[in-house]
């Protein structure tokens, strides 16, 4: 959408977004540092437009297809992996 990501490091986010490279996160329930994360967002345009460019590559990145296998690479490790 050509938005920086602004999150709380919850769930998978952070396995998504890395921290002042293609977005921005703050820890959960931290107000505070929501709000510099949002006053960076519109203070800085420069910055921003590095990080829109970067989540952008990011968001094509993730697709159907990379994570299908993403999982069948596990699935084959978890298979090498069993003792019996």
């Amino acid at each position: 959408s050509g938005a920086v990501p602004v999150a709380s490091r919850v769930g998978g986010i952070p396995d998504i977004v890395t921290h002042g490279i293609d977005g921005l996160l703050f820890d959960s329930m931290d107000i505070k540092g929501a709000v510099e994360c949002i006053t960076l967002a519109f203070t800085q345009p420069e910055r921003m437009a590095r990080m829109r460019a970067a989540a952008a590559s990011r968001a094509d990145q993730l697709t159907w297809r990379s994570s299908a296998l993403v999982l069948e690479k596990a699935m084959q490790t978890s298979i090498q992996n069993k003792t019996v």
